[in-house]
Order: C-alpha cells, then structure tokens, then sequence
C-alpha cells in the first residue's frame, strides 16, 4: 500500500472516530435536556390537574389526572377576592416596571453615552448589588418603611421596587451604547440638542431591545413574589398581592383547598406565560445587543 493511500485510510479512521464522538456527546446533550425538560414540566403538569380537583380527588389520588372541577377556577376568583388582589398586583408590577426601566435607560444612559468620572467605579457598584440578597437588607427596609408610614399597604412594595438597582439591565443598555456612533450625537449637538433630546430621541430608541428585556423580568419576579409582600403587608386584606391572597385565603394550618388554590396560581402564571410569549424575542435581542461591547 502506497503512502498516500495509508494516509486516506488514517484520515479516514480519524473522521469515523469524530463522527462517532460527536454522535456520543449530542446524544447526551439531547437526553440532558429532555429530563431538565420533563422535570420542569412535570410540576406544571401536577398544578394544572390538581386545580381541575377537589379535596377528596386530592388526598385519594393526588398524581392521577383529573379535569372534573373547571368551577374551581370560578371559585377562586369569586370567593377569593381574587379580583382584588389582582388589581392590587397589577398597580404595584406596572409601577415597578415603570419605575425600573426608567431607571435602567437613565443609568445606562450616563454610564455608556455620557461616561462621567468615576462611571466604571458606578458600574461595579451597581453589578455588586446583585450579589446582595433579599434577606440582608429585609430588616433595614422594614425599620425604613415603618418609619415613612408605609407599611401595612401596596406602596411599600411598590416603593421597594422601585429604588431597586438594576445593575444586569443597566449593564447591557451600557453595553449597546458604548458601540453607538458617536458622530450621530455630534451631529445632534450641532444641531442644538441637548442632553435630554439626546436621550429621548437617539439613544432611547435604540435602547428598546434591553428596556423590553428588563421590564419582563422586572414583571416576571414583582408578579409571583410573595415572600416580600407578606412580609410588609401581613394583616391589611384589602392591600394583599394575588400571591399573598391565594394563599392567606385558601390554606390554613390543619387544611387547604388544594384544588382552589392551584388554580388561583395557574391564574397567577398566565399574564407571566402570556407576556413572555409575547415578548421572548426580546430576550435574546436584549442580550444580543448588550454583550457587544464598544
């Protein structure tokens, strides 16, 4: 056998050995996926027959799929308020979103157009509160609330919200500036615009893909939050997030209407899923942009 010919047939051995790896390693990939898949399913599925149930259908076969009861999600909206509450959430999650994304565009904004002194020590401090979580800094939010009369109704967790950092929406809007032309605003500026129509009219609109991408999330984490909300509203009914309600009305310490309240949480889920349906392109066009740096 020639050189050449002991040299294809290596090539060739070599090629069937890749291939035979890579077949190994996508089908690992794939089967990861599928039960990472089915595991997040799984809990939905189990939420959505347990609120087509009642109590006895629960305890007697709590895993089984039943879809007896749709009354349940009357029910829950009727006898739990539900409307309410629902009001209640929704003012506080728009005036969060409101409030955050104004803030990310502003701070994104002066970190990456205006690029101040001291910008970059701005920028770490921003990402540091990241790393901060909730629970180290509920204690001297509650001492703060208390003392400005806000506790006990929505506008704490509103005001809460609002003063959040957003240090990831700010670090991608900052990112998609940097790579900006600059020539554009010295146009503008010879122009006579000033710093605010700037802003307004050249580098807000560019910014709309990461100001999307914040506000969902914004919108995702204020509107299933309960943890926070019972905490600084415990007793005032009237001021209670759908979260807070559903449970504080259906459950107690000896029982629950188990099929009751997961319908009220599929009520919960569905604005998040009918948002993110809507606006998941996003997402990726957020980051897409804001990795990018100029």
């Amino acid at each position: 056998m020639s050189e050449n010919a002991r040299l294809l047939t290596s090539r060739k051995a070599l090629r069937k050995k890749r291939s035979a790896a890579e077949i190994a390693v996508k089908t690992v990939f794939i089967v990861f996926l599928a039960l990472l898949a089915l595991a997040i399913v799984l809990p939905l599925l189990f939420v959505v027959s347990t609120s087509f149930k009642d109590y006895a259908q629960y305890i007697t076969d709590p895993f089984g799929l039943s879809f007896s009861h749709p009354e349940n999600y009357v029910k829950a909206w009727a006898t739990g308020n539900l409307g309410m509450y629902f009001v209640n959430s929704l003012i506080i999650c728009v005036s969060t979103l409101v409030c955050g994304s104004f803030n990310m565009a502003i701070g994104s904004f002066a970190i990456g157009r205006l690029r101040f002194k001291g910008s970059g020590v701005m920028m770490s401090i921003l990402l540091s509160t990241m790393f901060i979580t909730g629970e180290l800094t509920s204690i001297p939010m509650f001492i703060l609330l208390r003392k400005i009369g806000l506790f006990n109704t929505r506008w704490a967790v509103v005001f809460t919200g609002c003063i959040a950092p957003q240090g990831f929406g700010i670090l991608l809007g900052s990112n998609s500036l940097k790579g900006f032309p600059a020539e554009i605003h010295e146009a503008a500026i010879l122009d006579g615009a000033g710093i605010w129509d700037q802003f307004t009219k050249i580098d807000l609109p560019f910014l709309r893909p990461a100001i999307l991408y914040t506000a969902v999330g914004i919108f995702q984490g204020c509107w299933g939050d309960y943890m926070w909300p019972m905490i600084v509203i415990p007793s005032n009914r009237e001021h209670w997030t759908l979260a807070v309600g559903i449970v504080r009305q259906f459950a107690d310490g000896n029982s629950a209407e188990f099929g009751i309240q997961c319908a009220g949480l599929i009520i919960i889920m569905a604005p998040i899923l009918v948002i993110y349906m809507c606006f998941s392109k996003y997402f990726t066009e957020g980051i897409a942009v804001g990795a990018v740096k100029g």
